[in-house]
């Protein structure tokens, strides 16, 4: 009877009470191309999910990853391919964000500027891909560069002010959970707005690929053209689970709660 009861729970536990968000965990094929600051040249700072503190402070929109410690960069002539941890489903919806360093303008309470504004922008060129080889990449945005403007929030209870909270929140962000809004739907929020304009996602920029025709998505790959005059930063991509594992992982939660 309770583990009926507990399969039921787990059943109906949305995702980001499970927070299982697939990560990119393997590079490859990584040029840096013409980079400045050259010393942002570790892909391996891109695997995995974002540091929950940047410097001294909380990650959050109004202070974004910024050590090398923390994201990689593409310039001009450089290129990075992400391999997911396991094959990400294609569905309704989208499947993939991206968390590249990007900070709001704002006060020091954590009001957004009016009209909203990033002190960074990157940009870069995005493919995916199902089998990670050559020809087997499709452009998203019909090839054109792609601009990342919207931040990252790791903790969904942070409180204010968000740019200098030495202290983080106690509920993780969900990182496998698509947020939907755009850079203008912070203009003038204050940080209470903005938490409830994020709704427990991690933000970051998202993407759908259900139009390309591809039947599932394992790799993406960011690229600058030479002679380009922007660059790209990636501090982690995330996507959404398959609907099985965040039921998987809501179960194992409750099973060893049940346990102790």
């Amino acid at each position: 009877m309770h583990l009926v009861k507990i399969l039921i729970t787990a059943i109906a536990i949305p995702a980001s009470a499970a927070n299982a968000a697939i990560f990119a965990t393997s590079y490859s094929n990584y040029t840096a191309g013409s980079l400045t600051p050259a010393n942002y040249n570790n892909p391996a700072t891109a695997l995995g999910k974002s540091n929950p503190v940047s410097g001294l402070y909380a990650l959050s929109p109004y202070n974004g990853a910024f050590l090398n410690t923390d994201m990689v960069g593409i310039g001009a002539g450089g290129s990075l391919t992400l391999q997911f941890a396991s094959t990400v489903p294609i569905g309704a919806g989208r499947e993939f964000g991206v968390h590249a360093g990007v900070n709001l303008l704002g006060d020091g309470d954590g009001t957004s500027s009016d009209p909203a504004a990033t002190f960074n922008v990157r940009r870069a060129i995005v493919e995916v891909s199902e089998f990670g080889i050559e020809g087997s990449f499709i452009a998203l945005n019909s090839g054109n560069p792609i601009t990342f403007d919207l931040p990252t929030n790791y903790w969904a209870d942070l409180a204010g002010p968000p740019g200098t909270q030495t202290t983080g929140g106690t509920i993780v962000a969900d990182f496998g959970k698509p947020f939907e809004g755009t850079l203008s739907s912070f203009t003038g929020l204050d940080w209470t707005a903005a938490k409830t304009l994020l709704n427990g996602s991690a933000g970051g920029t998202w993407f759908d690929v259900s139009g390309l025709g591809l039947t599932s998505l394992n790799y993406v790959r960011f690229s600058v053209p030479v002679g380009a005059n922007y660059r790209m930063f990636i501090d982690s991509v995330a996507a959404v689970p398959e609907p099985a594992t965040v039921a998987l992982c809501a179960l194992s939660a409750l099973v060893l709660f049940r346990r102790r």
